[in-house]
């Protein structure tokens, strides 16, 4: 029986340390181009993700609405060029047309030119919580 015993509080503890070893991780979902969606779980300190593309109709604005239970985040968008070869990569690193730091749940409107613009995603402050990005 003791030895029961000690084989069931060895697997509770092993399962115990398991749960506390959830995965850390910041998902950007830009299949529709004027709704893009970042879910960021645990996500750490300069974790990024650089996607594209946000799509902005003329006379639409860009609204980031927050919902970060803890942490920041830095939304930059980036504009792409209007003829881009499907032979050259897009220049990711390149001058944000508009910055968004963001933490909480804040909203943030910004007047932005017609295009299309790619969305770079850094992690400031390990964070949890989703960030909508939408064009309207």
């Amino acid at each position: 029986m003791k030895k029961f015993m000690k084989i069931m509080a060895a697997a509770m503890l092993a399962a115990v340390t398991l749960a506390g070893c959830a995965k850390s991780e910041l998902v950007c979902d830009a299949a529709n181009g004027k709704d893009v969606v970042i879910t960021a779980t645990r996500a750490a300190k300069d974790a990024f993700v650089v996607t594209g593309s946000l799509e902005v109709a003329e006379g639409e604005t860009v609204t980031v609405k927050p919902a970060l239970d803890k942490g920041a985040i830095t939304i930059e968008l980036i504009a792409s060029p209007e003829e881009q070869s499907i032979d050259e990569l897009p220049d990711t690193d390149g001058e944000a047309a508009f910055t968004f730091e963001l933490s909480g749940t804040e909203e943030q409107t910004a007047e932005a030119a017609a295009g299309s613009y790619m969305i770079r995603i850094t992690v400031t402050e390990k964070a949890t919580g989703t960030i909508h990005i939408i064009a309207e």
